[in-house]
């Protein structure tokens, strides 16, 4: 499945970590270097699986935790609709 970056929000790069800001809920969110990465990858219009191929070669573990952990990531961001 691919997920599109949610355009009502607002989001600021500093360094290899994004702040997103929602001003409908006035809320900030920061999001760490791989969760900046994952956003970035949803951007460029990547899918999950490949997502989760590109992290396996940047991070030493298996294929199954990196689905488990970037699918959990992605039903977080959709429930924030950070992404939709």
């Amino acid at each position: 499945m691919k997920y599109k970056i949610n355009k009502d929000l607002l989001f600021e790069r500093k360094g290899k970590k994004v702040t997103i800001f929602d001003p409908e809920k006035s809320t900030i969110i920061l999001m760490n270097e791989t969760g900046s990465f994952i956003l970035n990858q949803i951007k460029k219009d990547i899918d999950i699986h490949n997502i989760v191929n590109i992290l396996g070669k940047k991070y030493n573990q298996t294929e199954k935790k990196l689905y488990r952990d970037t699918a959990i990531f992605l039903k977080e961001l959709k429930k924030l609709k950070i992404i939709i």
